[in-house]
C-alpha cells in the first residue's frame, strides 16, 4: 500500500496508482423504437435509430479511475475478442439483452505476459482483480498476481465471478447478493483468508465485514435509473481510496457514495471527482471525517 506523511483526502485520489487485470467487455446500447409487428412472427420490431458502445468489466473500472483523474494501467486478453453484451433500449426502458461471448480458458503466454507487465508497472498503490468469468482468471493467474502482491504490501481488490478458493487471500472481495449466493462472509474470510468482504446490497446500501466486525453503510442514492455497472465503480473508487492511505472503512463509504452517484446515471456510468466531493460533503474532502474516525 502506497504510505503517505499526511490523514489523506479526496484530493489525493488522483495520484493513486491502480493496476487493472480482468476481463474487458464491449458495453453496446443500441437505442430506437418500437411501432409494429414483424409480419413473420408475433414479435414487435425494433427500429434502431443509435448505437453508442462503451468499456465495460475491467475496461469499465479503468474508466472510472481515470474519471477521478488517476491513470490506471489496464491488462486484459483481447486475443479471443472482448465479449459484447448489446441492450436494446426503447424510451429509456431495456427491452432485451444479447450477449456475444466465447468463454475459454486463458492462454498461458498471454497469461505470463499480463502478470510480467502488472509486476513490472512501477509504483502500485493498488492491484484490481475483475472477474466477469470470461476467461482471464480460469487458470491461476489471479493466485500468482495476489501472492505477488502480498509480498509487497499492495492491497488486493477482488470483483468476484467463480471459486472462492481463486481468491485466497486477497485483501477485500466485493460480491454482490447473488455472488455470496447465501453464504456467510465470515466464514469465507476463515477460510479462505481473505481479510474483508464488501457486501453490496442494492438499495440497502453495503455491509463491510472485517475481522471481528460488520458494519452496515446505508445506500446514497436519491433516485436509481441504471445499476449498470455499479459494481465496477465501487472497486475502482475502493481501490484508487486504498491506494492513497484511506483506511478500509473509510474508502468503503467513499466507494459507497460513488455508486449512489452512477446509478442515477442511465447506461454505464463514471463517477467524476467533483461527483464524488459533492456526494461526500466537506468532510471528506478537507480530511476532517478521517481525524475524527482515527
Amino acid at each position: 500500500m502506497a504510505e503517505t506523511q499526511h490523514t489523506p483526502t479526496l484530493a489525493d485520489l488522483p495520484k493513486a496508482r491502480v493496476v487493472v487485470v480482468g476481463d474487458f467487455i464491449s458495453d453496446v446500447w443500441a437505442y430506437g423504437r418500437i411501432e409494429r409487428i414483424s409480419p413473420e412472427a408475433p414479435v414487435p420490431v425494433f427500429l434502431q435509430e443509435r448505437v453508442e458502445v462503451m468499456p465495460g468489466g475491467a475496461g469499465n473500472v479503468a474508466a472510472n479511475l481515470e474519471a477521478l483523474g488517476c491513470f490506471p494501467t489496464l491488462l486484459t486478453d483481447r486475443g479471443n475478442g472482448s465479449p459484447r453484451k448489446t441492450r436494446y433500449v426503447v424510451g429509456g426502458q431495456q427491452v432485451l439483452r444479447v450477449d456475444d461471448e466465447v468463454i475459454r480458458r486463458i492462454n498461458g503466454h498471454v497469461a505470463r505476459d499480463i502478470f510480467r507487465q502488472a509486476t513490472m508497472t512501477p509504483l502500485i498503490g493498488a492491484l484490481v482483480l475483475s472477474d466477469y468469468g470470461k476467461g482471464v482468471f480460469l487458470g491461476d493467474l489471479a493466485s500468482s498476481l495476489i501472492t505477488w502482491a502480498l509480498r509487497f504490501n499492495i492491497p488486493v481488490i477482488v470483483d468476484p465471478k467463480g471459486s472462492w478458493s481463486r481468491y485466497a487471500h486477497a485483501t477485500v472481495v466485493t460480491p454482490n447478493e447473488a455472488e455470496l449466493d447465501e453464504d456467510d462472509p465470515t466464514r469465507l474470510m476463515s477460510v479462505h483468508g481473505i481479510h474483508s468482504v464488501l457486501l453490496t446490497r442494492g438499495a440497502r446500501g453495503m455491509t463491510l465485514y472485517s475481522p471481528g466486525e460488520a458494519t452496515d453503510i446505508p445506500a446514497t442514492a436519491r433516485e436509481v435509473f441504471d445499476v449498470v455497472g455499479a459494481g465496477d465503480t465501487v472497486v475502482a473508487v475502493l481501490a484508487a481510496a486504498l491506494a492513497v492511505g484511506f483506511p478500509m472503512i473509510e474508502a468503503a463509504r467513499i466507494a459507497n457514495a460513488a455508486a449512489g452517484v452512477v446509478v442515477g446515471k442511465r447506461r454505464t456510468a463514471v463517477c467524476s471527482l467533483q461527483e464524488l466531493s459533492d456526494a461526500c460533503g466537506p468532510l471528506f474532502f478537507t480530511g476532517e471525517m478521517n481525524r475524527d474516525h482515527r
